[in-house]
């Protein structure tokens, strides 16, 4: 069993996160991705409705000619939330989006390691890790799509599978609430990727039950 400490591997996997981040560092905002610009866009909404009294805001005043349409009754609002942290120690918009960006490279990266070391080993934790990092999907995600909601919603994946393996291998129920935490932040950062993941977690679920079920 892997005992989840700091250790080399994870060293070694830091320092692939810091450098498939590193374009993040840059000045300014790569704005000729996709998304890109609706996301400084939509991001300054955002925080234009937090700051008129709206704690969970629906409404993007300016879109439609001034008339305005109810941008998060459609697009999941926690890395709003995310990034408005960060403005609100500071940064500009574009600074607090790569802020959450970096973030997430960081944090995907941990939690597939932290997965695969638990069910094999940490030397599969790093490859997995790795390789859910460079995934090609992965990094045009961010660079070429600029798809900020979908490329966050990569971290909840790992988590939720490293919950669920928990329940299973501990018996302990201190790791529902984790999976469903989990589940929940995936929501609340991009739907339609929740929507494609269930069935994964599905399939999990009773992959673990099955072979549960065949030991006892």
């Amino acid at each position: 069993m892997a005992r989840l400490k700091f250790s080399p591997q994870y060293i070694v996997l830091l320092a692939f996160t810091a450098l498939v981040a590193a374009p993040l560092t840059a000045p300014g905002y790569f704005m000729f991705a996709h998304d890109a610009r609706h996301t400084v866009y939509f991001m300054q909404m955002f925080d234009a409705a937090l700051r008129d009294g709206a704690l969970y805001p629906r409404w993007a005043t300016d879109m439609v000619f001034g008339y305005g349409y109810p941008v998060w009754l459609i697009l999941a609002p926690l890395p709003y939330y995310a990034a408005e942290f960060f403005h609100l120690l500071g940064l500009d918009f574009p600074a607090a989006i790569k802020a959450v960006e970096i973030g997430a490279w960081f944090a995907s990266a941990s939690g597939m390691y932290w997965f695969a070391s638990r069910v094999m080993d940490r030397n599969a934790g790093l490859v997995a890790g790795v390789a859910y990092l460079l995934a090609p999907y992965h990094v045009v995600d961010l660079y070429v799509r600029g798809a900020m909601p979908e490329f966050l919603a990569f971290v909840f994946p790992p988590f939720v599978l490293w919950a669920i393996y928990q329940i299973f291998s501990t018996r302990r129920a201190f790791y529902v609430p984790l999976a469903a935490l989990a589940y929940g932040g995936m929501i609340l950062t991009h739907v339609q990727m929740t929507v494609l993941f269930s069935p994964v977690i599905l399939g999990y679920i009773l992959v673990l039950w099955w072979s549960d079920r065949r030991q006892t």
